[in-house]
């Protein structure tokens, strides 16, 4: 099942706007008109906005489901990299043997001004 139908299916007052686009009531709080957006991505991904103000968990939360339910598989491609087993130094730790500490940036007050004649 997609995630859009997932999501769909639990929401009352669904209105379609356009291809992969609809308007909900929030199920989040008291809603006289629908104020929830849901667009449907072209990778299958929902995004989700709500009018009234409730964020995205508030509004999931009320459905029983989690951002994950939003995709429709893990994006790997955009995952953040794994972090190295290495540490970094701390400002009050000097740097490894085989690291140069950074240089230090000259500015203008570094320079000898010119002598007077």
């Amino acid at each position: 099942m997609r995630p859009a139908d997932t999501l769909i299916a639990r929401l009352s007052g669904v209105k379609v706007t356009g291809k992969g686009r609809w308007m909900a009531k929030c199920p989040a709080h008291e809603d006289g008109s629908p104020s929830l957006s849901i667009r449907e991505m072209d990778d299958g991904r929902l995004l989700i906005y709500d009018f009234g103000g409730c964020g995205s968990l508030e509004v999931l939360g009320a459905l029983g489901l989690s951002l994950t339910d939003l995709f429709a598989e893990r994006l790997t491609h955009c995952a953040p990299p794994l972090r190295s087993s290495r540490t970094r130094p701390t400002p009050d730790t000097p740097p490894a043997a085989n690291q140069t500490a950074p240089a230090r940036p000259q500015s203008h007050l570094d320079k000898a001004s010119p002598a007077s004649p």
